[in-house]
């Protein structure tokens, strides 16, 4: 059913590649001013974005961002044969998240 979605597609124009690019660059030197916990989860085989950008995001942003490189997965972890495993492990970050904020330890 996935190959046959027509929304599916290779394709992207060239003001959203250029946007894109701009913003993951703008993201990339601004990452230490991160607010909020955040969680970035990126596939090790991802041919569509980088997950050595993930890396260096998340190298850059500090305490509140959580890296979780998933080995061998592409770009859509939700579509993958582990979606159980990464939804999962969302699911388990989000209630930490939401744990160490009723304990006080997050200050958002």
């Amino acid at each position: 059913r996935y190959i046959q979605d027509p929304l599916v597609h290779n394709r992207i124009s060239v003001r959203l590649f250029f946007e894109a690019y701009r913003a993951g660059l703008w993201a990339l030197e601004h990452s230490e001013r991160l607010g909020l916990p955040l969680l970035l989860m990126h596939g090790t085989a991802d041919g569509v974005t980088s997950p050595q950008a993930s890396e260096e995001f998340f190298d850059k942003a500090g305490s509140n961002c959580t890296l979780k490189l998933w080995q061998g997965q592409y770009h859509e972890l939700h579509n993958e044969l582990i979606k159980d495993e990464v939804i999962g492990f969302c699911l388990n970050w989000i209630e930490n998240y939401i744990f160490n904020r009723n304990k006080g330890e997050i200050n958002d």
